[in-house]
């Protein structure tokens, strides 16, 4: 079953429910949760890599860096997931991360720490949230991505360099997700980044619009203790391609105790990535795209 890594809230006590099992839902002790447990500090490794400034990224730039979303007054207040560094000024996230709160009045704020909980890094805060054209909250025919101006520009921040991955290739990616693999269960949400392996099937299909998304595949026997697939928190974390480009962005995927199973990301190699990089300006230029924007949503959303 194909379901958002980040789970929608309509009430306050959905909210509440979220936010709990973000630190405390324990899943089944098998023997690939086992593995799983035994990987993690591989996992860790990889994933440290995709953060900002990370070995991986070196010459190309961006990162992964962890979301957080500040909702005072429901449930425990917070929720945490995953976003993209695209230069100084300028993140990227999945817009289902945000959506479904914008009615209690959040603010948000990135960090590029490997830890949302005790190492966080530098910290920003999130002046704008530009939802792409038409919204993709609840519309999987839509883009799910939604660009984040920073309120204050982050200091020697190379600009991401986009690129693709071919069917067959594996591409890395990278969150602050629950585990890379085997991905059964749940496991408690230690607030660390984390990297995983994953071969390209190719453009997904329903109910994600193939023009925009593809999926990934996460089987055990692949001989490579960390092929996996993205889960509950990698919403907005990057995928990448070896070489260390930014391919898209995880928004969903197969959840569960299977032993096998999928990740869905939105591609940058097309209208997407063409659409953020024309939004942005250039690392270092005034920014004069949002002038005369107020704090918060900008007016270029439409539900």
């Amino acid at each position: 079953m194909f379901e958002k890594l980040s789970k929608n809230a309509q009430t306050a006590a959905t909210v509440a429910a979220l936010a709990g099992a973000s630190f405390g839902a324990e899943g089944k002790a098998d023997a690939s949760l086992i593995r799983d447990i035994n990987n993690d500090p591989q996992h860790q490794l990889l994933g440290s890599n995709y953060l900002v400034g990370g070995s991986a990224l070196a010459a190309t730039g961006g990162g992964t860096v962890s979301f957080r979303v500040n909702v005072p007054g429901v449930g425990t207040g917070q929720r945490n997931a995953s976003a993209i560094l695209l230069n100084d000024s300028y993140a990227i996230t999945a817009y289902h991360n945000v959506a479904d709160l914008l009615q209690y009045n959040p603010t948000f704020e990135i960090a590029t720490g490997p830890n949302y909980l005790n190492n966080r890094g530098t910290v920003r805060s999130i002046a704008e949230i530009i939802p792409y054209p038409g919204g993709g909250f609840n519309d999987p025919s839509l883009p799910d991505v939604c660009i984040l101006r920073l309120a204050e520009p982050l200091t020697g921040v190379q600009a991401a360099v986009f690129g693709s991955v071919n069917v067959g290739d594996f591409c890395v990616g990278a969150g602050f997700g629950r585990h890379g693999s085997p991905a059964t269960g749940l496991l408690p949400r230690d607030g660390n980044v984390r990297g995983f392996f994953a071969p390209l099937l190719g453009p997904s299909t329903t109910p994600y619009n193939p023009n925009f998304y593809s999926s990934t595949d996460f089987d055990p026997i692949v001989a490579n203790p960390l092929n996996g697939k993205p889960m509950s928190g990698d919403s907005g974390g990057g995928v990448y391609t070896l070489d260390g480009r930014l391919a898209g962005m995880w928004v969903g995927g197969t959840t569960g105790t299977a032993a096998s199973g999928t990740g869905v990301y939105l591609r940058f190699d097309g209208e997407v990535g063409s659409y953020i990089q024309n939004t942005i300006p250039s690392p270092g230029a005034a920014v004069t795209l949002l002038v005369g924007a107020v704090f918060g949503i900008s007016a270029r959303r439409r539900r």
